[in-house]
């Protein structure tokens, strides 16, 4: 049963007062959205044009959830089963110290608990499974084989981009989709998108420590083909030009 909008505006509160933050704008029910960073889960599915992608009976692994935004989308678009797997900060369990290599090693750079997404969950009801995983500990045997992966928003935040591709290809199925979203390198940066190339952010993004390399739209088409996916679609929103989302296939 979901939540009324009066326990929702409490239970808000409730984690604002524990400074839990949000990532995601997800619309809890007609009236309330969580407070995260814009643009909001509908307005990139707007742009990233999600309608165009069948979820429909799909079984679907988000990676780098956080709060589970584009978890439950796939979810309300009818997805069969969702599993939304993270870190969820070291302070919560998942790693100790030092062990997150999927981000940074600073305990400074972790956002905390799982709190959120349990919350956002609950609110709307949800059957998504939240499972503490890192990216380079993907593999078939720990979960399954998947129509549909979403990698949204974590490759430029990779010490490792290329082992975590090839390791999301072990879980996809052969007919499946892969649908990726990441930071590309801007024109300011490069001669122009033809050049094959990836940057590196010494100290990271505006100092931001979980970011590390950003490729440029060339150097990401043939990152995915050599990890075994195929380009099935490009699409660089007119509202985020250094950003670049991908359908892809198995190949």
């Amino acid at each position: 049963m979901t939540m009324t909008s009066e326990k929702i505006t409490k239970g808000l509160r409730n984690l604002e007062s524990k400074d839990c933050k949000w990532w995601h704008i997800i619309e809890l029910n007609d009236e309330i959205s969580t407070p995260g960073l814009n643009p909001s889960v509908k307005q990139k599915a707007s742009y990233w044009k999600l309608d165009d992608i069948n979820f429909t009976d799909k079984s679907v692994l988000d990676i780098g959830a956080w709060d589970g935004g584009f978890s439950f989308y796939a979810e309300k678009a009818g997805a069969k089963s969702v599993t939304a797997i993270d870190t969820w900060g070291a302070e919560n369990g998942a790693m100790k110290p030092g062990e997150d290599i999927l981000l940074s090693n600073t305990l400074d750079a972790q956002w905390g608990s799982r709190d959120c997404f349990d919350f956002a969950a609950k609110a709307l009801d949800s059957a998504v499974k939240p499972q503490v995983m890192n990216v380079y500990d993907i593999s078939e045997d720990k979960l399954k084989k998947f129509d549909i992966v979403m990698f949204l928003g974590v490759l430029y935040h990779l010490r490792h981009p290329m082992l975590a591709l090839e390791k999301i290809r072990t879980v996809l199925d052969d007919k499946g989709s892969l649908l990726i979203e990441t930071l590309i390198s801007p024109p300011a940066f490069m001669s122009g998108e033809n050049e094959c190339l990836m940057q590196f952010f010494p100290g990271g993004i505006n100092g931001d420590p979980t970011t590390f390399c950003a490729p440029t739209k060339k150097c990401l088409i043939h990152l995915l083909n050599s990890a075994g996916f195929g380009i099935h679609r490009i699409t660089i929103p007119n509202e985020e030009q250094n950003r670049a989302f991908c359908v892809c296939n198995a190949i």
